[in-house]
């Protein structure tokens, strides 16, 4: 509501000072040229296309900024939906560590670009219709899961899956924030 409150007042200041101006271009007219009919008709013209433009555009921007936000609402379940198929993904790294620890016979390396050539491509594509903030997300998750055996052969899997783990609590700070967003516009 403020920064309605503030939009509102700074189209008035700006209004004021316009009609400042033309006012003081008033004087200066009476003073140089007198007053003819043609040039009070002019200037009350000028005034007038001057306050309608600005009525006009606070119109438009509100018009404008009242679509956005209902087209952002229309798009939140899809938004919210996506995001939990997305974080479905990132939660094989935890299915992977807990299976890595009770069978350490299974091949991690293979199992790992299996997943990345299996789930890369529409993974990304999917986060690049949610947001690009979630863009951004998987695009490192990925680039993560890729580096995968850099880890390994320098024996620090540990630290991978604790990276990982960070990528899986940012996607959840990233659900949790859509789906507050949601819930406010329920009460409404």
């Amino acid at each position: 509501m403020n920064k309605k409150f503030d939009d509102i007042k700074g189209f008035i200041q700006l209004g004021t000072m316009i009609l400042i101006d033309a006012f003081l271009i008033l004087g200066i007219i009476k003073m140089f040229f007198g007053w003819g009919e043609t040039i009070i008709s002019g200037i009350l013209g000028f005034i007038g296309a001057i306050v309608g433009g600005v009525i006009t555009f606070i119109g438009v921007r509100h018009t404008i900024m009242f679509q956005i936000k209902k087209d952002r609402l229309e798009r939140l379940p899809e938004i919210i939906n996506n995001s939990w198929k997305i974080k479905k993904q990132f939660l094989f790294v935890l299915g992977m560590f807990y299976a890595l620890k009770h069978n350490p016979e299974i091949n991690d390396v293979e199992l790992i670009k299996d997943f990345y050539k299996n789930n890369e491509e529409w993974v990304t594509e999917l986060s690049a219709k949610i947001s690009p903030d979630m863009y951004n997300l998987v695009n490192s998750f990925f680039t993560h899961i890729h580096d995968y055996e850099v880890y390994k052969k320098r024996n620090d899997i540990n630290k991978w899956f604790e990276e990982a783990s960070e990528y899986l609590s940012r996607i959840d700070h990233m659900i949790d924030s859509y789906e507050k967003e949601y819930k406010k516009t329920e009460l409404y």
